[in-house]
Order: structure tokens, then sequence, then C-alpha cells
């Protein structure tokens, strides 16, 4: 179970990463920012936060 939550957390940050980089290209190309992928991306990224904090104090 420790090891699915490591894996789900690090997958949530680099769709997050992905998502921040939609933005920037969609920002630099277009000079507009697509809010749906900037949602997700914070989404994403707050999800990972939590869960890997979860598994730090879990791990104490």
């Amino acid at each position: 179970m420790k090891v699915f939550k490591w894996i789900l957390a690090v997958s949530f940050i680099l769709l997050g990463i992905a998502c921040f980089v939609v933005v920037n290209i969609m920002y630099g190309l277009q000079s507009f920012i697509d809010t749906p992928y900037l949602i997700i991306g914070i989404f994403f990224l707050f999800t990972s936060i939590i869960l890997l904090v979860n598994l730090k104090k879990k791990s104490k």
C-alpha cells in the first residue's frame, strides 16, 4: 500500500507539471491561460503534497 501511494503521489506530481507546461505553452503561443489545465494542475499538485505529507507522518 505504501508503494502504491508513492507511485500515486509521483504520478500526480508529473501530471501537475505536465498541466503547467501546457499552460505555459498556450500562454507563450497565444497569450492566454488555459484555465482548466491550470485548475487541474493546481489540484494534482496539492493532492500530491497531501499524499506525501501523509506518507511522511505515517512512516514515523
